[in-house]
């Protein structure tokens, strides 16, 4: 004789149907399992746990008040209802839901506290959202959702050092958890620590590479390699970061720039400086190596706009000044020396009186500073300078630099024309197959030929 079918036998179908995600199977399982009980309150909850599933929420509040309705002590409805008012984003009512939930919870379940807790989470409460998950890892601790949640606490709270600490225990009682690779990369990434950021980011690539947020990685990856100067590598997580999501990633526009640069792709450089400029984000550098760019090809006009901006942008915020320093006076430099290739001898004078003046001895643009002012007819001045830069020239080669090319310049100027043939010889020895150094030194015997003779 066969043993009559009753309603936990119906119940225990649709969980199981339910677990293997086969929702409208289970929902006919316990339909048939309230048909032989009509007060079968689980299998209520359960079809309001399906219909929930398929986002159709209103139909999963009705179970679960007709479940609600036969037991109206139980601190898991109300703290179902209170979850289901989450998603549909109706935290008071969820809140209201789930405070009773708590004052039921009798049999100390972590479950209210924990759905409670990201409730408040959700409302912006943090503190309240971090003692509810308090209280659920108190009850259950080895559950990793608590730490999870508990660490994205800590992040609204400031404290990353304690979500990194949750994201970590996160991972050890689940090691495929994602997310908690994700945010923790995401941290160590803004604390500049590359070197924990990016083992996380790979990790994250072999779990789930089709994260919606996955571009993230890349970008992580691509920029921990941009600031260790792995050009190509940084170039390639970049790309794939583009192809994934190349809406989001204009702030990198940047950098993807300046790698172009130095490997000395100027076409591609330029019209990802050109995006980063024209998107109105990290200008500075942005204008700083188109500046490079343009002088490649030969747009000097182009070039001394670029490094106006600079200065200009370094002129106007002291922090920011202070924090790119080098690039402050490198521009000033670099305007001087694109001035004196257009001509415009006294704007050069500036830059390069500028600099002198703000950074003291500098054998170059000594130099460069005198030749602007021979230009302007101030030659007392000129020679002034370029015997400073000659002197400088004197200390480096006496400490083993060659800089006999550039004395020999010096010389020239200076119409010290043996001595300048001395430095020339030098530099033909050390660099027979420098083209402008031969040149100088076969232009500086003519002129002794025709001139000393």
């Amino acid at each position: 004789m066969f043993k009559k079918k009753d309603d936990e036998y119906y119940l225990n179908n649709g969980r199981e149907c339910q677990k293997k995600e086969k929702y409208e199977e289970a929902i006919k399982y316990y339909n048939k399992a309230t048909e032989i009980n009509q007060n079968c309150w689980k299998a209520y909850n359960n079809i309001g746990l399906c219909f929930k599933y398929f986002k159709d929420y209103e139909k999963a509040l009705e179970y679960y008040n007709k479940a609600l309705q036969i037991s109206p002590d139980s601190a898991v409805m109300y703290s179902n209802i209170g979850n289901l008012y989450i998603d549909m984003k109706e935290y008071d009512k969820a809140l209201t839901n789930l405070n009773i939930a708590v004052e039921l919870n009798i049999e100390e379940s972590y479950i209210p506290y924990y759905n409670r807790g990201n409730c408040y989470y959700y409302m912006e409460k943090y503190n309240e959202a971090f003692e509810d998950y308090n209280k659920s890892i108190a009850i259950e601790p080895n559950f990793e959702e608590h730490y999870y949640n508990r660490g994205l606490c800590y992040e609204k709270m400031g404290d990353t050092e304690k979500a990194i600490l949750d994201y970590t225990k996160t991972i050890s009682l689940n090691p495929d958890y994602f997310l908690a690779y994700h945010n923790r990369a995401r941290l160590y990434f803004s604390m500049s620590n590359y070197v924990m950021a990016v083992p996380d980011c790979k990790k994250v690539l072999e779990l789930n590479p089709d994260y919606d947020l996955i571009y993230c990685e890349y970008l992580c990856i691509a920029e921990a390699n941009f600031y260790k100067d792995n050009i190509d590598v940084a170039l390639e997580y970049y790309q794939k970061a583009i192809e994934l999501n190349p809406e989001n990633i204009d702030l990198y526009y940047q950098n993807i720039g300046i790698c172009y640069t130095k490997i000395k792709d100027y076409e591609k450089a330029l019209y990802y400086l050109n995006y980063a400029i024209k998107m109105g984000k990290n200008k500075l550098l942005a204008y700083y190596y188109k500046g490079f760019c343009d002088l490649q090809f030969g747009k000097i006009k182009d070039a001394i706009f670029d490094f106006t901006k600079v200065i200009g942008i370094c002129e106007t915020d002291l922090n920011i000044k202070n924090e790119n320093s080098d690039i402050y006076v490198d521009s000033i430099v670099n305007r001087g020396l694109c001035y004196t290739d257009a001509k415009e001898f006294q704007s050069a004078a500036n830059d390069f009186k500028k600099f002198i003046e703000c950074e003291g001895k500098h054998d170059d643009l000594f130099f460069s500073y005198g030749i602007c002012l021979h230009a302007l007819g101030k030659d007392d001045e000129a020679s002034e300078y370029i015997i400073k830069a000659a002197d400088l020239y004197t200390d480096l080669i006496n400490q083993g630099e060659d800089c006999y090319f550039r004395r020999g310049n010096c010389f020239m100027c200076l119409e010290k024309f043996k001595e300048a043939l001395s430095d020339f010889n030098k530099a033909v020895e050390l660099h027979p197959d420098i083209k402008e150094v031969v040149e100088c030194r076969n232009d500086c015997i003519k002129f002794i030929n025709e001139n000393c003779n």
